[in-house]
């Protein structure tokens, strides 16, 4: 496995793509004790607007959270950047 993207919020998660044999591409929030979450990715839709887990995401180029609003930004390989609201806490 190689790692093509990190993210880290301001409590310490980090963010990174995984690809998984039966959901494809996905973003997985790992937490400071160790546990691990899916985030994004691994659904069916090709549609903007569905939730983030029935998103089908493309390979991943990069990742970023949005101080002001928490949101995770995923840069994809189809050169759109993708918003996922509300994943880690607004920086205050």
């Amino acid at each position: 496995m190689r790692t093509a993207a990190l993210a880290r919020d301001f409590v310490g998660n980090v963010y990174m793509p995984v690809y998984r044999g039966d959901l494809g591409t996905t973003i997985m929030r790992l937490d400071p004790t160790g546990a691990m979450t899916l985030v994004a990715g691994g659904g069916e839709s090709l549609v903007a607007g569905v939730p983030a887990l029935d998103f089908v995401l493309p390979d991943i180029l990069g990742l970023a959270i949005d101080p002001l609003t928490g949101a995770l930004l995923i840069c994809g390989s189809d050169s759109k950047v993708y918003r996922v609201p509300g994943v880690a806490a607004p920086q205050v």
